[in-house]
């Protein structure tokens, strides 16, 4: 049928099904009907709703129903999962009877919620089935329980959270990230402001299957019972004409677009020749099949600017422009794809494609590698994050490559990733060699059937001159630059301008307009960069010490949380918990691999954690620098239990103050992405407001071991494999690992591996066991494995690992990891090195957070408990294998916890060259140092969370929370789950 919904011109007929005398709201029939909402975003391949910041319900959202008043007959609403049938007897599918619509729950379309750490209680992306979960009992180690409405418990769980107190509903039953979730259509559960959006609560936004699925079916009121002057209008015959002929060649065109989508697939494979020509304006977007062979050396350098003046032109220099937009989604906005810079050299978007090296090279230049701090050189899918991860919305339409082959030549410079694959079947890498990265040589997650052969990876980039803070710098400047022009803004906040930051000499007092912050930061970007890129560092006369204590890492060397050379993943983000979810990645060949030459320095941050909620945080979810916002003279005065909040006022420098600006200054929430500053911090920091002592919730609290984007430092890791099955390791040799961070700091106080997710700082709130104890970014690992299985075949070898203030791994094997040495398998490790620049310390006088220096062929977690679920990790040797191990040398001794007593080809053999080793590692060998006994360690831990415990409960107290009792303190509503473990053998 042909309907007008709503009088005025601008309203266009369209056409629809008619089921029951409702209409079916199906877009993907007639694209028209989206004129007919109030705003209409995409947020997924296959769904759309409503511009989250409009904050609407469904009756609000479809105009044809909004036209009415708030205590009129609106009409009725019921859902059609097929797009052609409105079945309002169907009581278990309208939940709401003539009142039910889908909704997206929270943290799909960027606001906080419960579910948000659940990451396997995560809707379905193909069959759109949610899933639900319980905290009451654990899948594995998850912390939580998966279920669907349709399994016999979801009865129990609903009764039970019917029950509960609305603070405790969450702990027995809640719903996951879901793009259809039946809700009332006037619900009032709509994040109405920020606040609430980030309030971790129940919110949702409307939403409309865009794909002939998942529709809304809409019957408007009879006329006698509503005030509207009319329910359909009349279609003039001419207006009629030209839509069903504009409707008939739309549906035309969509079939010839699929039949030439089809024939593309089935035609000869082509071969496209690329030349630097084609790498000027941006990345290169492979999205046909074929063989895409390069023909000469390739640095990418896109949309190139000035090097005198690097940042004057954000909007057109080394970023994609908006005349781009139709190539780069996201392009001078604030979501999708490009939003925030190239993000990639090459990304493949099709099945079947060749990517030939042909002997070249892929690099970032040095000025890029600057200006564009998030990159892989090969990306093997269409977005920088999946589907709802990463800080922001990276797109609604991602697309993955499958069968793809990468051969026969180097993949050099980039700032983050070398390749980065995400939702692959079928990859070969062979023949190639990745180099020049800053913390990923090659990352593979959510796979099946990758084969790495003759692949060399590393050394890692050694010219890592700027912080992550000029990274920071980048991405805020572009929005401070579009948020002052906002007219919103300007109406509803310009008169915060001006104002002064405490404690701030007479120069710098005023800020009068945003101008002035944008001026500021980028004056000291430029510095920062013309002193890196035009004089490598040595015409002191460029750069300013302001710009220099902010900006620069003389060094060189990388200084993140971690540096792998190659990851093998499962099918979520890893930068957070490990293991934060049981959909596995499965088969992988790694065949004559050399992973070398990984230099790292891990460079700690301290963050400041409001009592219960999270950290104060930047637009990019990093935590704000404690001692940027400090200043290093308290920090270098006071400590953890000591501070004088009472009295301490804001220092900040030009980006802390930016950050604020933006907060203080923007209404948009795209813009203020996930920041967390609020107007209590940002008057603190002009000086009207004071933290006080009274109260533990009237102040910050510090926390430490962060990198710069609040990662939890993790040190070197050879080959990390995180929940990945089956695996053969043939030929690989793991050598020369450097992790030169120095110790961590001890301002937080004493922590190890307690439960810190309540955010009172001390250590990381993600930290685990039996992973992460104590101050991490120190370890060193040849390879790093959970929740796998992997075999070990040929001649492999590890030799020369080796952490200045840390312990060395060669093969850590946490929780429920089994290895297979298999027959005639050769395994030689050499040569590991813990503690080195510890010589001079008496490590028996370091408390927690330092981890014994300890050096270990073997760390076999054996058994684990967590959640009342027992774990086992476990090495199976062949007969005819040989394993050895040799030239063991650790500040604190060195250990091995693989029974070499059990076979007789497992041997410690002696040290070929030992005096030249323990020389060079400067490190008596003889007798073993012990820091601590866990018992003492654990002296420090309780008295620690015994103050923190205190410090939640008057917290608790005093807002009247119910929902932080032990149950919170297992899994709070947040983006954080970890627990206590018990580590039953075979730890450190």
């Amino acid at each position: 049928h042909w309907l007008k919904p709503l009088q005025d011109d601008m309203y266009p007929p369209i056409h629809a099904l008619c089921s029951d005398e409702y209409m079916v709201l199906d877009v993907h029939h007639d694209a028209n009907l989206q004129s007919y909402f109030e705003s209409f975003d995409s947020y997924h391949y296959a769904l759309s709703g409503a511009d989250h910041q409009t904050s609407v319900n469904w009756q609000q959202w479809f105009l044809p129903s909004a036209q009415y008043g708030a205590d009129e007959d609106y009409g009725q609403f019921l859902l059609s999962p097929d797009c052609a049938v409105c079945d309002g007897a169907n009581d278990e599918l309208q939940q709401f009877s003539g009142n039910t619509a889908y909704y997206m729950t929270g943290t799909m379309f960027g606001c906080l919620t419960t579910h948000k750490a659940e990451r396997d209680c995560s809707w379905d992306w193909d069959s759109y089935q949610c899933k639900y979960c319980t905290m009451e009992v654990s899948d594995a180690d998850l912390g939580y329980h998966v279920f669907y409405n349709t399994d016999d418990e979801f009865t129990q769980w609903a009764d039970r959270a019917r029950t509960a107190s609305h603070d405790e509903e969450w702990w027995y039953e809640q719903v996951g990230l879901c793009g259809v979730y039946p809700r009332p259509a006037n619900t009032a559960e709509i994040a109405r402001n920020r606040e609430q959006c980030f309030g971790f609560d129940n919110q949702y936004n409307p939403s409309l299957g865009n794909d002939g699925r998942y529709c809304v079916c809409y019957k408007p009121p009879a006329p006698a019972e509503s005030s509207a002057a009319s329910q359909m209008s009349p279609i003039d015959s001419a207006q009629f004409f030209e839509f069903q002929t504009q409707f008939a060649d739309e549906r035309q065109q969509h079939k010839q677009a699929s039949s030439a989508q089809k024939n593309a697939r089935n035609d000869k494979v082509k071969v496209v020749e690329l030349f630097q020509s084609d790498f000027l304006h941006g990345t290169y977007r492979i999205t046909q099949p074929g063989t895409y062979r390069v023909m000469e050396d390739i640095v990418f350098d896109f949309n190139a600017g000035d090097v005198e003046h690097p940042n004057d032109n954000m909007a057109e220099w080394w970023w994609p422009k908006a005349a781009q937009r139709d190539g780069y989604l996201g392009a001078d906005s604030s979501r999708d794809e490009y939003f925030m810079g190239f993000f990639a050299g090459v990304t493949i978007e099709a099945d079947d494609v060749v990517l030939d090296l042909n002997g070249h090279e892929l690099a970032m230049s040095r000025a890029f590698y600057y200006q564009q701090r998030f990159f892989a050189c090969i990306a093997l899918k269409s977005v920088a994050f999946n589907l709802n991860q990463g800080p922001g919305i990276f797109g609604a339409h991602p697309v993955f490559a499958n069968n793809a082959v990468i051969r026969d030549g180097v993949v050099g410079l980039s700032s983050h990733h070398g390749i980065h694959g995400h939702n692959n079947n079928g990859v070969l890498i062979e023949n190639v060699h990745v180099r020049d990265f800053e913390t990923h040589g090659i990352e593979l997650s959510a796979f099946n059937d990758v084969t790495l052969k003759n692949v060399e990876i590393g050394p890692s980039s050694t010219v890592a001159y700027l912080t992550g803070e000029y990274a920071f710098a980048r991405f805020t400047l572009r929005r401070l630059e579009r948020i002052q022009h906002d007219e919103n803004a300007m109406k509803k906040n310009e008169d915060i301008f001006p104002f002064t930051f405490a404690n701030r000499e007479e120069a710098q007092q005023s800020v009068r307009s945003v101008q002035d912050i944008i001026d500021r930061l980028r004056s000291l970007m430029n510095e920062a960069f013309r002193y890196v890129v035009l004089s490598d560092l040595q015409d002191e006369s460029l750069i300013s010490d302001e710009a220099k204590q902010l900006f620069i890492n003389e060094d060189g060397l990388s200084y993140g949380a971690v540096m792998y050379g190659l990851f093998l993943n499962l099918h979520f983000a890893n930068v957070f918990q490990i293991h934060p979810s049981l959909q596995h990645s499965h088969n992988a060949v790694i065949e004559n691999v050399a992973i070398h030459g990984l230099v790292h320095k891990t460079r700690e941050y301290l963050r400041l954690d409001e009592l219960g909620v999270t950290p104060y945080a930047n637009p990019y979810n990093a935590a704000l620098d404690a001692q940027s916002v400090l200043g290093a003279e308290v920090l270098s005065t006071y400590d953890y239990f000591s501070m004088p909040w009472d009295s301490v006022q804001y220092v900040g420098d030009a980006l802390t103050d930016a950050h604020i600006v933006l907060d203080m200054y923007s209404n948009d929430w795209n813009e203020k992405g996930l920041s967390v500053i609020g107007a209590q911090f940002s008057a603190w920091a002009q000086g009207l407001h004071q933290w006080s002592t009274d109260d533990p919730q009237l102040h910050p609290y510090l926390g430490c071991n962060n990198d710069r984007m609040t990662h939890t430092a993790k040190g070197v890791m050879g080959v990390r494999i995180d929940g990945v099955e089956d695996i053969v390791f043939d030929s690989l040799r793991i050598y020369d690992l450097h992790e030169q961070s120095p110790l961590g700091s001890t301002l937080c106080g004493p922590y190890w591996d307690g439960n810190m997710q309540g955010f009172f700082g001390t250590g990381h709130f993600l930290q685990n066991s039996p992973y992460l104890l104590g101050y991490t970014g120190n370890m060193v690992h040849g390879i790093f494995s959970d929740f796998t299985t992997f075999r070990m075949q040929g001649e492999c070898s590890m030799r020369n690992l080796r952490s200045d203030t840390g312990l060395v791994n060669a093969i850590g094997l946490y929780t429920s990891s089994d290895v297979e040495i298999a027959d005639d398998a050769v395994l030689r490790i050499e040569k590991l090195a813990a503690g080195t620049a510890l010589s001079q310390v008496d490590t028996t006088g370091l408390s927690p957070p330092y981890q014994p220096a300890v050096a270990k062929p073997f760390h076999i977690v054996s058994e684990f408990t967590k959640f009342e679920n027992v774990f086992y990790s476990m090495v199976r040797i062949a007969d005819t294998a040989t394993v050895q191990w040799s030239c063991l040398s650790g500040r604190d001794g060195s250990e091995n916890d693989l029974d070499g007593d059990a076979y007789s080809n497992v041997q410690g053999t002696n040290c070929e060259d030992s005096d030249q080793f323990y020389a060079s590692v400067r490190i008596n060998h003889d007798g073993v140092r012990m820091v601590k006994s866990v018992p003492q360690m654990a002296c420090f831990v309780i008295a620690l969370s015994v103050f923190a415990v205190c410090c939640l409960f008057r917290w608790i107290h005093t807002r009247g929370a119910n929902k932080a009792s032990t149950k919170s303190l297992r899994s709070s509503p947040n983006d954080y789950n970890t627990d206590y473990g018990t580590v039953s053998a075979c730890s450190a």
